[in-house]
């Protein structure tokens, strides 16, 4: 039996209220996605490890992206788009791609650490921008909730001009732009880590 098929079976058969799991990340497969939606009602911490000592926190470069589940990103979208009560995503070393994450709506509305890369976000200016652009627009969509309880839905627009001013003439989007305005979505949102610092 594969190490897969183990961390399958064992997911698939914890009974009905699984609501953490830590696995080694290269024992991710699609049929561990399928596991691991069995409990989509329950789960709310889901983090992988890496199998070696690298430690991939506060970093000044990117590491290479080893991502041999890279080819099925589309089937790990499921997990954030079917588990309502996740509040911690930990995926290091799977590389997202924002047009797999922009094709749908993320179901997990209290989300509030997310660790994973970003393709296109592949130096520390690209994630420190998309970093900052986030925090930008949390900080003024914050001060506007503070000061007046009656904006709501005007703060996002705000907080999507801010992001919008950075764009200046260029058609098409950036890639932090895109990571930050998707990030903004989470209102609880407070810890990140795209490759580089947290």
């Amino acid at each position: 039996m594969t190490r897969h098929a183990i961390v399958r079976d064992i997911l698939a058969n914890m009974g009905d209220n699984l609501t953490s799991v830590t696995f080694a990340y290269a024992e991710i497969s699609e049929s561990v996605v399928f596991a691991l939606l069995l409990h989509k009602t329950t789960l709310s911490y889901i983090t992988t490890i890496t199998d070696h000592d690298e430690n991939l926190t506060e970093r000044d470069d990117i590491p290479p992206a080893s991502d041999q589940f890279q080819a099925l990103g589309r089937v790990l979208q499921l997990v954030p788009r079917s588990c309502p009560k996740l509040l911690v995503l930990v995926l290091e070393c799977h590389e997202m791609d924002m047009d797999h994450v922009e094709e749908d709506e993320w179901i997990c509305d209290g989300l509030r650490h997310l660790r994973v890369r970003i393709r296109g976000l592949d130096s520390k200016e690209k994630v420190d921008k998309a970093l900052r652009l986030w925090k930008e627009g949390r900080e003024k969509k914050y001060s506007k909730n503070k000061g007046n309880e009656e904006m709501t839905g005007v703060e996002d627009e705000e907080a999507d001009q801010t992001i919008d001013s950075n764009l200046a003439e260029t058609k098409e989007i950036p890639i932090e732009v895109r990571v930050a305005r998707y990030l903004l979505t989470f209102d609880d949102l407070d810890r990140v880590w795209l490759g580089t610092g947290t």
